[in-house]
């Protein structure tokens, strides 16, 4: 089963690259099913439907994401970006304050502030 999602996420991450987000999303949304706090799921998913323009969908997405790893910035910086796009100010704001204060050197992380 993990080298079965491994190689669902690399395939996603090929799709990705080639600037295939519906098709990310068509690929990995079945397996938010049997992988619901995956952060690796999560993040791909995110990302493609940012990609896609479906920005609520993208922050929906980064919120979960960040409740299922609460301590990395660069899932704050994934829901800063996702709920600016969508018009949340205050949430894009929240979370990017949540990345500048865990990840106070990391230029990503600061900038999104």
């Amino acid at each position: 089963m993990a080298d079965d999602l491994s190689d669902q996420l690399q395939r996603a991450a090929v799709l990705a690259e080639l600037r295939r987000p519906d098709d990310v999303v068509r690929l990995l949304t079945p397996l938010l099913a049997s992988h619901p706090d995956d952060p690796r799921v999560l993040d791909q998913l995110v990302q493609a439907h940012h990609a896609a323009g479906r920005f609520e969908a993208a922050r929906d997405l980064a919120h979960r994401l960040v409740l299922a790893e609460p301590d990395a910035a660069a899932n704050h910086v994934l829901l800063s970006y996702a709920a600016g796009a969508c018009g949340a100010t205050d949430l894009a704001v929240d979370a990017a304050s949540g990345a500048a204060r865990l990840a106070p050197g990391d230029p990503y992380a600061v900038y999104a502030l």
